[in-house]
Order: C-alpha cells, then structure tokens, then sequence
C-alpha cells in the first residue's frame, strides 16, 4: 500500500501550488481526506480530479472534505489557490493550518495533502513519499517532512515551508542518543532570543526530562519552525482561526504573534521571548507523553485506540503541562513558582466555576506519592519503563494508577482513583487540606 506524494511551485508566481498524489493498494470502498476543501478563506481547491495509472479519468465524488475514487490504485491531482501572503494560523473548526505565499516565502501544513481517510488504521501497512519540484530560484524546503520516503503518521500533521534562509543546526547529547535540532526563522521576522539562547534553553529542557523521567529515545531529527501571525490575524480570517505551537513527527512549529495583547489573553502573561521558551518546553515534553493517534511514532508514551478520551487527555495532555511548567517554573529564582504560577490560579478558576481539573488531580496524586516517599516524576519513570522502552501503548489511566501505587506500595484512595480514570470532580480545596504544606513555593514536579 503506497501514496506517494508531488508538490510542485512552479505556478506559485500566479498563487497556485500543484499537487499529485499517487495511490495503490488501498482497501476496497477506501475514501480520502482533503480539509482543504473546507476552508472559507485563504485558500481554494481547484481542479480537482482522478485518472488511472494510463492517464484515463475517473469519476470521483466530493463531499465537503471527504474524497471517494472507485478505484484501489489511482492519481489524484489538485492545485491550492492561495490568497493569504501572511501566516494566518490555524482554523478553529477543520484541521487545517492556512497556507501562505509571497513572494519570498511558502507555507503549507496540515490539511493540505489528501490522505486516507481511516489513516490511523492504515498507517502500519502504508509506505508514502515526499517529492517537491519547480521551486522558485534560491528556494529550499525546511519542513518536519524530508523528501523521500516519509512517515504515514505526519500526512495529516506536518508543515513545510519553503524560502531562501538557512536553518540554524545544533546536537543535543542525550543520555541515549544524539538529537540533531535544526532552527529557522520565518523569512523577514525576528525573535528576542538568539540561536544559542534557544539551544541552550533546548538542552536545559531535554536534560531536566531525562534526569528526572527518563533518557530521551526518539528522533535522531527535529526541525523547529518560528513563524509568526500578524497582530491583526484574527480580522484576517474573519476570526475562524486561532495562533499557537504544534508537536508533529519530527518537529516542532509555533507561529504565534508577537502581540502582548493576543499572548495575555490566550496565556495569561504577555512575554513573547517567555512564551517562546514556554511554548518550546511544552512542545519537547510532549515528545515524551502525548494522546494524539500519531503518538506511536513520535512520542514514548502513547496511547492505545481503545483508550478513553479522557484518559488520553489526562496522561497525553494534563501530564505534559504538568512536567514542562516543572521544567521552566522550578529553576532557582524563576517567578512565578509553580505553586503560584499554576495551582492556585487552577483553584480559583475551580472555586469559580467548579469541574473536572486534570492538573489538580495530577497535582492531588502527586502529593499523595510524596507523602509515602515517592513523586509523580517517579510513578511516570516507570510508565516510561514499562511502556516507552518498550514501546507499546497503554490501554487506559489504569496504567497511571497502578505505577503510583508500585512506587508508594499502597492502594490509591478510592476518591483520587475515582477522579484519575473517570470525570468525577473532587473537592479540590477540602483534599489538598489533607496534605499540609502543600503550597509551599519551592514545590517542584520534577523533584521530590
């Protein structure tokens, strides 16, 4: 089973970016994904259409972003018309991250590309490849996707951008490997933090991750692409899209603008060089736990299809925030702590409007660890070690509880066992009165 991919500029001049997509052995009654097709602004598919492998057209039918050809081997070929010259994030209700092109630049990203629809079935069996031709004079392709053979999981997640600039290289030596970062800034855009400030930054994340949970053992390659949204983006796209960061297989993408106003009100504070180094740690940890289906080949703890949604979210999602603001929050002198910084305003959010609080409930299980001479870094060690090195998925949170109650060698009280595998609530206040001190601000997640 293969889909072997051609992007080809040379009709960026005019806006159009072409696409071919070659497919064969695919299931019978086998349908295909394009959000693109979705998007009411920014971009348009044009001249959308199916031959055999001889070149004779077949009829294809189109609904909204599903694409179905009665056929297990075909071509599909599509172009992009795109309207957008800036970067205009990510659409809140399709998968999609808007192209743009100008004369000095192109992005694409995820929706572009039609793949299987029941991608996350297929991907074991399915090989696929990249190939991109006709670029403008000087233009080189950065991207999470290397031309060749690439993974299945990354055709619905992935970004490649394409200009004149020179990424920036650095090799973080881990304990288990070596890891080659590749950074690029967009093309006419400038950060607050020089390449070695973002290197030296990487490497105190990915060894704070390996000292405390495990040694990292995953990609030999990652690519890291800053490109930045204009202020007024959200006007841009008649407020159908939102700017934040992406972990995909083999990078990591950030493209939030450098808007104090739009970073305090999506993130609380209005830093930008503090969200890089935020958005960056959070990203690199999620290279450790993450509950997407592509986790199986980018992250070491992943979930398995059968896993609660919930769940996921709790060990995939909950967990990385709990771990990265462990990184940036504990180091000697950073303020606020993560006392301050994070629980307690999740509790005054909580005493507002009460409900379901992942981190409190990491947050309660974690103290509950401590007090029996273990941590919560030192239940996701074993997690790590049961399930990372071995790399094989956990089936529910039932793996969580069960780590926490090895390290501490005890039953999990029926109420935090009740609130980490289900959407039960506790009284976050009256159980954090169980354990004294608990605010303490040199608290950190990472040490116990």
């Amino acid at each position: 089973m293969r889909a072997d991919y051609l992007v080809d500029l040379s009709g960026a001049g005019s806006g159009l970016v072409r696409f071919r997509a070659e497919f064969s052995g695919l299931p019978p009654g086998s349908a295909l994904r394009l959000p693109a097709r979705l998007a009411r602004v920014g971009v348009e598919v044009c001249g959308l259409r199916a031959a055999d492998a001889a070149g004779k057209p077949l009829r294809l039918k189109a609904r909204g972003e599903r694409i179905s050809v009665p056929a297990r081997a075909f071509v599909l070929e599509y172009s992009l018309h795109i309207s957008f010259k800036e970067c205009a994030g990510t659409d809140k209700e399709i998968e999609l991250l808007y192209p743009f092109l100008n004369g000095s630049e192109l992005f694409l990203g995820s929706g572009a590309l039609a793949y299987p629809e029941d991608l996350r079935r297929l991907a074991p069996r399915l090989k696929a490849s990249l190939r991109v031709e006709g670029l403008p004079a000087g233009w080189r392709l950065f991207s999470s996707l290397a031309e060749g053979p690439v993974s299945p999981a990354a055709l619905d997640s992935f970004f490649l951008y394409f200009s004149k600039r020179s990424p920036r290289a650095h090799a973080y030596r881990g304990l288990a490997c070596v890891t080659d970062f590749s950074l690029l800034v967009q093309a006419g855009k400038t950060i607050p933090l020089g390449a070695p400030e973002v290197w030296a930054w990487t490497d105190m994340v990915m060894g704070s991750l390996e000292k405390y949970l495990s040694p990292y053992r995953g990609f030999k390659k990652l690519s890291v692409l800053l490109l930045q949204c204009p202020a007024d983006f959200e006007q841009l796209t008649g407020g159908r899209a939102f700017a934040a960061g992406e972990n995909v297989a083999g990078g990591i993408l950030a493209y939030t603008p450098k808007s104090p106003e739009y970073i305090k009100r999506r993130y609380g504070y209005t830093s930008y060089a503090y969200h890089l180094r935020d958005g960056l740690a959070h990203e690199l940890t999620h290279f450790y736990s993450t509950g997407a289906w592509q986790g199986r080949y980018k992250s070491m703890l992943f979930p398995a299809e059968v896993c609660p949604p919930q769940q996921r979210r709790l060990i995939g999602e909950a967990l990385t925030a709990y771990f990265h603001n462990g990184v940036i929050r504990c180091r000697p002198g950073a303020k606020p702590s993560f006392i301050s910084g994070k629980i307690l305003p999740a509790l005054r959010a909580w005493a507002l409007k009460p409900g379901k609080r992942p981190l409190l409930d990491l947050f309660l299980l974690d103290l509950w660890l401590r007090a029996g001479g273990s941590s919560l870094a030192g239940a996701v060690r074993l997690l790590l070690r049961e399930y990372g090195e071995k790399h094989r998925p956990y089936r529910s949170a039932l793996a969580l509880v069960r780590a926490a109650e090895a390290c501490r060698s005890a039953a999990l009280p029926a109420p935090l066992k009740k609130a980490i595998l289900t959407e039960y609530a506790p009284d976050y206040a009256g159980e954090l009165a169980g354990f004294p001190g608990w605010n303490r601000p040199d608290f950190s997640p990472l040490r116990g």
